[in-house]
């Protein structure tokens, strides 16, 4: 078992390695022995066309070789810190069938990869879970999840990027965000529209930038978004519209600055907008507009607090 342990990992290392070491080498740094590399079992082992299994490389213990956060008896390569999961590596899904959510992780049972997809396109009213995403790490476009049935996003723990959009819009049955819970950078827009049982936005607990604009509108079950607590910037605007259970913005006491145009307008419930009094700076005007419950002492309030606000300044029909 030694042998057949060393030779896969001599193989996975020179696989994946940026810089060609001999194969004598490689099974030394593996922890074979000199003589095991001459009889030839490490070239085998590294020519070899077959797929190596976690059960090759592992040796059913809690060691980390590449500290990927994955031991060695749950790694599929655990000389890889990029490769980790029986999972995807890069295509584009588009998912329209709960039958086709619950094949996707499946699907890589035989294949080692690292978690990434392209663009994630999730729509329709017969989707109603995403156990299917449990695998799924990174996401190098936009993730779109629309017009679905799904009442809580909880297996998406494992997604820490995304670098185009996050959409979620017209989720009626919508209630919780848990799986969002390692997500940390969004490089373009997040939109939350229209998701009419939503009443928190927690699962983003640990995203700290929005690159591109952030748009909250029409959740009509939202009461807060202290789930925002972690959110230092946003790169374009930033609109908080008709969300019309909506108190207060204290969870965006952490936002420093805002790229484009500050929008915040018909929140029937809002009292509180202290949570905006830390920002920094705002990019392209300020409107604030049709917020019955918002008194006008506040409102001056906010916009003094602002250290600079570049562009112009609307504000209008606030409460009395």
């Amino acid at each position: 078992m030694l042998g057949n342990v060393c030779c896969q990992k001599a193989k996975l290392w020179g696989r994946h390695s940026t810089v060609l070491l001999p194969l004598g080498l490689l099974a030394v740094l593996a922890g074979c022995s000199p003589e095991m590399a001459e009889s030839g079992g490490v070239e085998a082992a590294y020519e070899a066309d077959a797929p190596v299994l976690p059960s090759d490389v592992a040796d059913h213990t809690s060691l980390d070789a590449d500290n990927d956060g994955f031991p060695q008896d749950a790694d599929c390569d655990d000389a890889d810190p990029h490769a980790y999961l029986w999972g995807p590596s890069g295509q584009d899904v588009t998912w329209t069938s709960q039958s086709d959510v619950d094949a996707f992780c499946a699907s890589f049972a035989d294949s080692c990869g690292d978690g990434t997809v392209g663009r994630l396109d999730v729509s329709g009213v017969a989707i109603s879970h995403l156990s299917g995403l449990r695998c799924v790490r990174e996401v190098r476009g936009a993730l779109s999840i629309r017009d679905t049935s799904v009442v809580h996003i909880d297996r998406l723990s494992a997604l820490q990027r995304v670098d185009g959009h996050v959409d979620l819009r017209r989720n009626a049955q919508l209630t919780t965000l848990e799986g969002f819970s390692s997500l940390t950078s969004i490089g373009g827009h997040l939109s939350l529209d229209e998701n009419s049982a939503l009443t928190n936005v927690d699962g983003f607990s640990s995203l700290a930038r929005v690159g591109g604009y952030l748009h909250l509108d029409e959740n009509g079950a939202l009461t807060n978004v202290d789930g925002l607590a972690s959110l230092t910037s946003v790169g374009g605007f930033l609109h908080v519209d008709e969300n019309n259970a909506l108190m207060n913005l204290d969870g965006l006491a952490d936002l420093v600055s805002v790229g484009g145009h500050l929008h915040l307008a018909y929140n029937r419930s809002l009292r509180d907008v202290a949570g905006l009094h830390g920002l920094v700076s705002v990019g392209d005007g300020l409107t604030i507009q049709g917020n019955s419950n918002l008194s006008p002492e506040d409102v001056e309030t906010l916009v003094d607090a602002i250290e600079a606000i570049d562009g112009a300044i609307t504000v209008q029909d606030n409460g009395n």
